[in-house]
C-alpha cells in the first residue's frame, strides 16, 4: 500500500502575493487547481474532482486538514480490515468522522448504509473517544478534518462546486449521489488520526 500526499492550492489569492504564491506552487508535492485559492467557495469539490481525473488508479482519495495528523501506522491497516464484510455492504465506502451537532442548520445525513456487525472493525473498539456506529445512529455530515473516499464512489459524485460549508455540501453531494444510485456508502470511523481541535477537549 503506498499513501501519496499532495499539498492542495488555487492558482491566485488567499492573501498572498504573486512572488509567494509562485514559490508555493514551485514546492514538491504542491498542486495547483486552475481556481482562486478559497475557503467555502467548492474547493474540496475542485480537488476531488481533479483527484478523480489526474489518479484513475487510486484505491481512494481523500481529504485532511493542515491541522489533521494521521497515524498512518493505525489509520491503514483499519481501513485493510475486513474487506469481505465492507466490501459485502456496498462498493462505495468513506472514512471519517461524524458530526452530530448541526445548530439546526441540516438534516440528519441519510446516505450511509446500515450498520453490519464486522468484529468491531467497522468502528474503532480502541478509540480515543466515542465510536460512532457506521449506522443507525443520528449525525449531519462528515467533519472536514480528515474523509477519505473509495475511487468508485469519488466517480459517481457531481464534483460541480457548491457554496457554503464545505464539510456539509461535500456531505450532501455524496448522499445524493448515493440517492440517485439508489445505494448507500459504507461509513468507517476509524480514528487513525488527530484533529488540532481534539487537544482543547
Amino acid at each position: 500500500c503506498s499513501v501519496y500526499v499532495a499539498f492542495v492550492l488555487g492558482r491566485t489569492g488567499g492573501g498572498a502575493t504573486d512572488g509567494e504564491l509562485a514559490r508555493a506552487h514551485r514546492e514538491e508535492g504542491a498542486f495547483v487547481l486552475d481556481i482562486p485559492e478559497n475557503l467555502m467557495e467548492g474547493k474540496s469539490f475542485d480537488w476531488l474532482r481533479a483527484a478523480r481525473e489526474k489518479f484513475p488508479w487510486a484505491t481512494h482519495i481523500g481529504k485532511i486538514d493542515m491541522d489533521t495528523y494521521p497515524y498512518l501506522h493505525r489509520l491503514l491497516p483499519r481501513m485493510a480490515a475486513n474487506r469481505s464484510c465492507v466490501d459485502a455492504a456496498s462498493p462505495y465506502e468513506l472514512v471519517g468522522r461524524p458530526a452530530t451537532y448541526c445548530g439546526g442548520r441540516c438534516e440528519p445525513y441519510a446516505g450511509h448504509c446500515a450498520m453490519r456487525e464486522c468484529h468491531g472493525q467497522l468502528r474503532a473498539a480502541d478509540a480515543w473517544d466515542d465510536a460512532v456506529p457506521v449506522g443507525g445512529s443520528e449525525w449531519y455530515f462528515f467533519q472536514g478534518e480528515l474523509y477519505i473516499m473509495s475511487l468508485s464512489l469519488v466517480q459517481e459524485v457531481d464534483w460541480k462546486p457548491i457554496r457554503g460549508n464545505e464539510d456539509i455540501m461535500v456531505s450532501r453531494a455524496v448522499e445524493t449521489a448515493m440517492r440517485k444510485l439508489k445505494s448507500c456508502a459504507v461509513f468507517r470511523r476509524l480514528d487513525g488520526w488527530i484533529h488540532m481541535s481534539h487537544r482543547k477537549r
